[in-house]
């Protein structure tokens, strides 16, 4: 598949995450009286429906004020309600607020967090995260979500995962709390990046690995069925994951989408994997429905080396090195920028 048809020089390039751009255009925004200061980070993934704001509590010991006008009842009702609960002042912590479909919130109830009977209209602050980073002296720097399961990364580079599953009975759902995510070899790895895809947690470590971890929502559900089937405690990590082979060069940054992904390694090379349905790893979908391996993306010389790679939904993008965008994959909705060509290359 030719890709000089998707060359298109750009100013910038956004996160092209699935749906990510549409949940941050429809969610409510957050109240003017909360300090842009404290706000450190948003993750979110339209997988999921869930957002996430990560406020990193060292630099600013309350995350919102509440109004000062006790007049102004509808701003400081607002102010209140996005908030979730009254300011808090830290001790050497930091907290998480979600917002978006409650099957892959995460609940701890031991720590007073409770599960949600629908999906969350505003902002929540999840209890657990607070507590765990003030007994550990950590800061979260980094939320990611699948469709019932999520995960995030601190600043030491460990890992936590957390989801949900129907319960035996059909009923509701059954929450599992927050725990460590390990890799399986029992080697001490150090995490830059986490993303998550339909299915799989995928880790970038510090040395440039990739380490993945698949069909999270069966680990999830297994993890459920032990905790409530169990006298004694149910084991307070999950283990596994496998490391991902097939390139030259240790990666640099990488990109995940619905059900492929991008690598982009320090030689300036683009590997992609998983599904190809419309061409988005780089390959002719007739004779490659699957990128089962990972596969090197052909660019013209005058691209290389690429500065950064994203995913879509189906499709993928790329930054060249005199600026140019490169994209491929599924152009149904316009999203290669190629203009109302309604074509799938």
């Amino acid at each position: 598949m030719a890709l000089a048809r998707a060359f298109r020089p750009l100013r910038a390039l956004r996160r092209c995450g699935h749906a990510t751009a549409c949940l941050a255009r429809t969610c409510d925004a957050a109240p003017p009286l909360v300090s842009r200061r404290v706000m450190g980070a948003i993750g979110l993934a339209g997988a999921a429906g869930l957002a996430g704001l990560l406020s990193p509590g060292r630099r600013a010991g309350v995350l919102a004020e509440e109004a000062d006008d006790e007049d102004d009842d509808e701003e400081h009702h607002r102010v209140r309600n996005w908030n979730g609960c009254r300011p808090v002042e830290l001790n050497g912590g930091s907290r998480v607020f979600v917002w978006g479909h409650r099957s892959c919130c995460p609940v701890c109830e031991a720590t007073g967090d409770k599960p949600p009977d629908a999906d969350l209209r505003v902002p929540t602050e999840v209890e657990w995260f607070r507590k765990h980073s003030e007994q550990h002296n950590c800061v979260w720097r980094q939320l990611s979500f699948g469709p019932s399961f999520g995960v995030a990364r601190d600043d030491s580079g460990e890992l936590f995962v957390w989801g949900s599953c129907c319960k035996k009975d059909g009923k509701g759902r059954q929450f599992v709390s927050p725990r460590r995510l390990l890799f399986k070899d029992g080697s001490e790895a150090r995490f830059k990046d986490v993303q998550c895809s339909e299915s799989s947690v995928w880790g970038l470590t510090s040395d440039g690995e990739v380490i993945v971890w698949e069909l999270v929502p069966s680990m999830i559900a297994e993890h459920a069925s032990s905790s409530s089937s169990s006298s004694s405690q149910a084991p307070r990590f999950c283990c596994g994951g496998k490391r991902l082979n097939g390139m030259t060069k240790p990666v640099q940054q990488m990109s995940v989408g619905v059900a492929h992904a991008a690598f982009l390694t320090e030689d300036g090379g683009v590997y992609c994997l998983g599904r190809n349905s419309c061409g988005e790893c780089g390959a002719d979908p007739a004779v490659h429905g699957i990128a089962s391996a990972v596969r090197r993306v052909k660019f013209p010389r005058h691209c290389h080396p690429i500065l950064r790679v994203e995913c879509g939904k189906s499709h993928s993008v790329a930054i060249g090195a005199e600026g140019q965008c490169l994209a491929w994959g599924d152009d149904s909705k316009i999203q290669l920028g190629l203009g109302d060509t309604r074509s799938n290359v």
